[in-house]
């Protein structure tokens, strides 16, 4: 492709293979379907007949997909998002000056390796939004768009996500739960790096541009949380010793319960191509889930100071559930089936799920609920060392 210039070729590319994952990751697993993502490794400029022939098979084998059906030489062409009406990217045989850039939702600069999407789901939190989103839109000196996924809120939520015009961006959907919510917002959002923060929480100035600047000084590292202060009922208090946020390769201490918290965490969106989203089938201890996925293979970086704020206590706080074990209990079944862990690591999640089986079943013995301990109990006798 004679005098083509693209801008940054290596994030264009990166940015095309978040976004075919980001949409379609539920049918991810296809085989046709990842080695057309694959293929994208032998994409160059000098090579458009391949970049075609990619987009032409990702049409024919998925619904829904709308891609150019020519990408030529001296064409300019806009990649229209995959599954959203905003632009991603531009190939164009003009000079440097010339190329015209692709526009991000929100306050995204065009392929900004450090923009960062901020993925926040609600519902039917009108009475507390506008803090989260306020301390959003305080922060400075980062490059960033904000996603607010409203999950079939019935209150004044709508209305007052409407209130903020053009400086968010709001998906709508019927309720499906706080997972469902932030995978919307993580396939439907642009940004190579995420942050998430629950809409009872809050951050304080400076969390992004502080977990930004980690990531440029430590290019290796997929995520990042910060500390955080916890607020229950209006009250400061003090995390017990058990919820210190460990650092580094956290998976045996996350076992007991989930020490990275998703108001805090930054990661770079490469981290969801590796072990997947959230779980959608589970009612709570999603983020459990996620970070022992993440754990078992990466280490979890700290910064020492805290820039999030854990607000609790209120009524339809999904931690004030009762009998949240027996969803890590699912968690860790599915972990230890997966054959991802090391034998070291299996053991520990074994020892971990055993002592969760026996603690359950006791209780459900102590309930009367025969049958539910019965379940429990023969999961205890399944997994053994």
């Amino acid at each position: 492709m004679a005098g083509a210039i693209f801008a940054d070729w290596p994030l264009f590319i990166r940015v095309l293979r978040h976004r075919i994952f980001s949409n379609y990751q539920k049918i991810f697993i296809a085989n046709t379907t990842k080695d057309i993502y694959l293929r994208l490794d032998d994409v160059s400029p000098d090579n458009l007949d391949h970049l075609r022939f990619v987009g032409n098979s990702i049409r024919n084998y998925l619904t829904g997909i709308t891609l150019p059906t020519e990408v030529e030489e001296a064409v300019v062409k806009t990649w229209q998002g995959l599954g959203e009406n905003h632009a991603y990217a531009v190939l164009s045989s003009a000079t440097a000056e010339d190329l015209p850039h692709a526009s991000f939702a929100g306050n995204l600069s065009p392929m900004n390796s450090y923009s960062v999407s901020i993925i926040i789901p609600t519902y039917n939190r009108g009475w507390i939004v506008r803090d989260a989103i306020d301390s959003v839109l305080g922060q400075t000196d980062t490059d960033f768009e904000l996603v607010v996924v409203d999950d079939g809120s019935t209150d004044r939520t709508p209305e007052i996500l409407d209130s903020y015009g053009d400086r968010l961006r709001v998906i709508r959907q019927a309720n499906q739960g706080v997972s469902a919510a932030r995978n919307r917002g993580i396939g439907d959002s642009s940004g190579p790096l995420i942050a998430l923060l629950d809409s009872d929480d809050i951050w304080l100035p400076g969390k992004l541009s502080v977990q930004v600047d980690f990531f440029k000084k430590n290019p290796e590292a997929l995520i990042c949380q910060t500390e955080e202060i916890w607020i229950r009922n209006g009250l400061r208090v003090n995390p017990g010793k058990r919820h210190r946020k460990p650092f580094g390769m956290i998976f045996e201490p996350s076992l007991e319960l989930c020490l990275v918290s998703p108001s805090a965490v930054m990661v770079r969106r490469e981290l969801f191509e590796k072990v997947g989203l959230f779980d959608e089938s589970l009612p709570a201890c999603e983020d459990y889930d996620l970070w022992l996925r993440v754990g078992c293979r990466y280490p979890v970086h700290l910064i020492g100071k805290p820039l999030t704020i854990k607000r609790g206590g209120h009524e339809d706080q999904l931690s004030r559930q009762s009998s949240l074990d027996r969803y890590r209990i699912r968690s860790l079944v599915k972990l230890i089936e997966s054959g991802r862990l090391s034998l070291p690591q299996c053991n520990a999640a074994v020892i971990a799920l055993r002592k969760k089986c026996a603690v359950y079943a006791n209780g459900c013995l102590k309930r009367g609920r025969l049958e539910e301990a019965l379940h429990y109990t023969t999961l205890f006798r399944k997994y053994h060392l």
